[in-house]
C-alpha cells in the first residue's frame, strides 16, 4: 500500500498577482488519508468502522475491501487505519456511528508481492506487527516487550502448513497478552491480495488462521483484506469457507454528485474553485473513479490561470495527460492488445463519435465477418481492453484510453462537446471482474 501524504493548507490567491500561486491539492496516484478528502463511499466507512467496533468488542468479524483498480480501495483502507490507530480527526466520524471515544489498535501491514505464498505473507505480517510495536507513537503509549526473533524463527521452521498457521496463531496470541488491557485490538492489512489469490495454499492459510484465533480466544484481531474486484472468488477455490469468514466491503463507482462533491472537498483548502460547466466535464471524464477525479484534477488544476476552473481548463488537461503525461503507458497498452487486425479495430471503435460501438459497423469497416469479429472481441475483453456492453454491442473499457487512440488518430474533433455528451449519454456498464 502506497504510504500517504499529509494534506497542507493552501490559501494563496490566484487572482492576486502580489500573492503566490497555491500549491495543487490534487492527489493523483496516493492513498486520501484525510477525512476532509474523503467523498461518497458512507456505506462502506460504516460497515469497516463497524468491524472495527466489533474487534474492539471481543466478537471479530474480518473484511475484505474489493473493487477495480482506481476506485478507492487503499484510500477507504488508510480511512480504517486512522480510526483504528487512535487520530483524533476521526472522532467525528466514530460518534456518528455511536462510537464515543477513539479506538486503540496497532496496524500491521503487510503489501503483497508477486510470487509470495502462505509463509511469506503470515512472515510479513509478524514482521509488520514487530515494525509496529517497535514505533514511538505520541497518541498512543503501548509498552511491550516480545522476542520477535524467536518468534518469527518458530514461524519460518515450521515443518507443515498446519504446523505454521499455529506458529502464526501463537505469535498473536503472545503479542495479545502483552497488549491486553492497552489496546482494543490487532489490526493486520493484507493489501494487493490480487497478486497471490490464485496461490496454493494462501486461502485455506487465511482460512485457517482466522479459525484458530478464534480457537484460541483472540477474537480482538482482525484481518483486513484488499483487493481488486474477483480476489475472493479466486481465494475460494482454495477454501471454500471464505466468503463465509471475510465480510465484502465493495466499493462502487461513484455517483456524478460524488464525483463533484470529490472536486470541491479536493479544492477547498484552496482559493481555488470550478464552474458547473467544469463539474459536468469533470463528472463525464472521470467514470466514478476517485483515482481519476484527482488525476484530471491535478492536470486542470495547473491549467487553469484564474481562480476557477472551467471546463476549457479539464481538456487542456486532458490534452496533457493523452498527449504527454500517459503516452507510454497507453503505448504499451496498445501493443499488449495485439497485432494487426487488433489494433485495427481499436482504431476503428475509437474513431466512432459514441463509445459505444456495434460490432456490425467494425465488421464492415475492415471487411470482416461475424465469426472473426467475436473471436477478435474476446481476445480484447479478455485483456480487459474492451467491455461488452449488449449483444453485438462493445465499447473501449477506459475512456482516456479511447481519448489516447483518438489523438493519435488526429481526428479533429477527438475531444469535442458531441463528443462529451454521447459519453454522457451511453454510459458503460461496471467494470468487469478480475480488475
Amino acid at each position: 500500500m502506497p504510504e500517504p501524504s499529509p494534506a497542507h493548507e493552501l490559501h494563496e490567491s490566484r487572482g492576486d498577482p502580489m500573492r503566490p500561486s497555491p500549491a495543487n491539492p490534487f492527489k493523483p496516484g496516493k492513498p486520501l488519508i484525510c477525512p476532509e478528502l474523503f467523498a461518497g463511499r458512507t456505506t462502506q466507512l460504516s460497515d469497516g468502522l463497524g468491524l472495527l467496533k466489533q474487534a474492539a468488542a471481543g466478537n471479530v468479524r474480518h473484511g475484505a475491501i474489493t473493487g477495480s483498480s482506481g476506485i478507492g480501495k487503499s484510500s477507504l483502507c488508510w480511512q480504517l487505519i486512522g480510526a483504528a490507530t487512535g487520530e483524533a480527526r476521526f472522532t467525528p466520524t466514530l460518534a456518528a456511528i455511536g462510537i464515543g471515544r477513539p479506538f486503540v489498535f496497532p496496524v500491521a501491514i503487510y503489501q503483497c508481492r508477486l510470487g509470495d505464498d502462505a509463509e511469506s505473507l503470515g512472515a510479513g505480517l509478524i514482521e509488520a506487527l514487530e515494525e509496529t510495536l517497535g514505533m514511538k507513537r505520541p497518541s498512543v503509549a503501548w509498552e511491550v516487550s516480545l522476542d520477535f526473533k524467536v518468534l518469527k524463527t518458530q514461524f519460518s521452521s515450521s515443518p507443515t502448513p498446519t504446523a505454521m498457521t499455529k506458529a502464526f496463531i501463537r505469535t498473536m496470541g503472545v503479542a495479545w497478552e502483552k497488549l491486553a488491557g492497552q489496546v482494543d485490538g490487532l489490526l493486520l492489512v493484507v493489501d494487493d491480495l490480487e497478486l497471490i489469490a490464485k496461490t496454493a495454499g494462501v486461502g485455506a492459510f487465511l482460512r485457517n488462521v482466522t479459525e484458530g484465533l478464534v480457537a484460541s480466544g483472540l477474537e480482538n484481531v482482525l484481518l483486513l483484506l484488499v483487493g481488486q474486484t474477483g480476489f475472493l472468488q479466486h481465494l475460494q477455490i482454495d477454501h471454500r469457507s471464505i466468503p463465509r469468514v471475510f465480510e465484502p466491503i465493495r466499493l462502487p463507482l461513484l455517483t456524478p454528485d460524488e464525483v463533484a462533491e470529490a472536486t470541491r472537498r479536493a479544492l477547498a483548502p484552496t482559493a481555488v474553485g470550478i464552474d458547473e460547466a467544469g463539474l459536468t466535464e469533470m463528472g463525464d471524464r472521470a467514470e466514478g473513479l476517485p483515482a481519476r477525479v484527482h488525476l484530471i484534477g491535478y492536470h486542470a488544476f495547473e491549467q487553469a490561470a484564474s481562480d476557477v476552473i472551467g471546463r476549457a481548463d479539464i481538456r487542456r488537461g486532458l490534452e496533457i495527460l493523452v498527449s504527454d503525461k500517459m503516452q507510454d503507458e497507453f503505448a504499451h497498452r496498445l501493443l499488449s492488445a495485439g497485432a494487426g487486425r487488433y489494433q485495427h479495430i481499436l482504431f476503428r471503435m475509437a474513431s466512432e463519435s459514441s463509445p459505444v460501438v456495434p460490432t456490425s459497423r467494425i465488421c464492415s469497416a475492415l471487411a470482416l465477418d461475424s465469426n472473426q469479429i467475436s473471436r477478435y472481441m474476446r481476445g480484447l475483453a479478455e485483456r480487459g481492453i474492451v467491455v461488452r456492453v449488449n449483444r453485438g454491442v462493445w465499447a473501449i473499457r477506459d475512456g482516456l484510453y479511447r481519448l489516447y487512440l483518438r489523438h493519435r488518430l488526429g481526428l479533429s474533433g477527438w475531444l469535442s462537446a458531441t463528443d462529451a455528451a454521447a459519453e454522457a449519454s451511453h454510459p458503460l456498464p461496471p467494470r468487469p471482474k478480475g480488475e
